[in-house]
């Protein structure tokens, strides 16, 4: 069993611990490097889900109001969650929200945001977390979240699930306003991947599973 991260295989472990001893190192998804989109200069947070209450919509709406007493020109765009369905927890934002539902090219998405929020409450990986990153688009994740593995001070922070929603909103704050260059886009390219599957293939021959 290949876990695509850290936080699954454990999840896995736990709930099956019979199969502990089949357990591979996580191989996270491979992305596609964006050689186009770049930070914008205005203050803009992302946010992508369509399953919007398990991946924490809810509380990237506390985030962004509490946000919005200190930076008060930051606009939030949300992707994936169909407006019907959102509408009212935006009540007194819809001058300052932009909802744009199912997007079929993400590039649209990432070419209008600054800072991408993922405060997942349970994410086996969270593509939308490295494809930011393979675009140079800061990130704020929760711990809860696979994908934060590969999030480093470089390319955003990781927060616990439990923090406060004035340190989300603080967090946030410092990540839209540093002054240091964006930067290089993250890469982790889908050959890569294959060779990492390839090396886990040949331990079934009677191999020990690569941890």
């Amino acid at each position: 069993v290949v876990p695509v991260s850290a936080l699954l295989g454990e999840q896995v472990n736990a709930r099956h611990p019979y199969g502990i001893e089949k357990m591979a190192r996580p191989i996270p998804p491979g992305v596609v490097t964006s050689q186009e989109a770049s930070p914008k200069a205005q203050l803009v947070l992302g946010f992508m889900g369509r399953e919007w209450e398990r991946k924490g919509l809810r509380r990237m709406i506390a985030i962004f109001r509490q946000l919005l007493n200190h930076l008060p020109e930051t606009r939030l765009v949300l992707a994936g969650a169909p407006m019907e369905e959102i509408a009212q927890l935006l009540t007194g934002l819809e001058e300052r929200v932009e909802v744009l539902g199912w997007v079929q090219n993400k590039e649209d998405f990432y070419g209008r945001i600054s800072l991408l929020i993922h405060p997942a409450r349970l994410e086996a990986f969270g593509m939308v977390v490295t494809e930011a990153m393979a675009r140079s688009i800061p990130v704020l994740v929760s711990d809860q979240t696979g994908a934060a593995s590969e999030v480093d001070d470089i390319y955003g922070q990781v927060l616990p699930l439990a923090a406060s929603v004035q340190d989300w909103s603080d967090a946030a704050q410092n990540l839209l306003q540093r002054s240091n260059p964006a930067p290089e886009p993250y890469r982790r390219p889908w050959d890569q991947v294959a060779t990492e599957y390839i090396e886990v293939y040949k331990t079934l021959k009677g191999g020990s599973l690569p941890v």
